[in-house]
């Protein structure tokens, strides 16, 4: 169930969702970045509040 989740349901919402964005490139893939890799921007941010490198 969560391998459907993370490679059909998450891509298809991100897609749509990319559709109400103005078309341009860099705001674009702030957006996909942010929204299929979250993971990520959650390690950078929690990091930076407990001062790691």
């Amino acid at each position: 169930m969560l391998c459907i989740l993370n490679y059909i349901a998450v891509p298809i919402v991100v897609w749509l969702l990319s559709q109400l964005v103005p078309d341009y490139p860099s705001l674009l893939l702030g957006l996909y970045l942010v929204l299929l890799t979250p993971c990520i921007d959650y390690v950078i941010v929690f990091t930076a509040i407990g001062r790691g490198n």
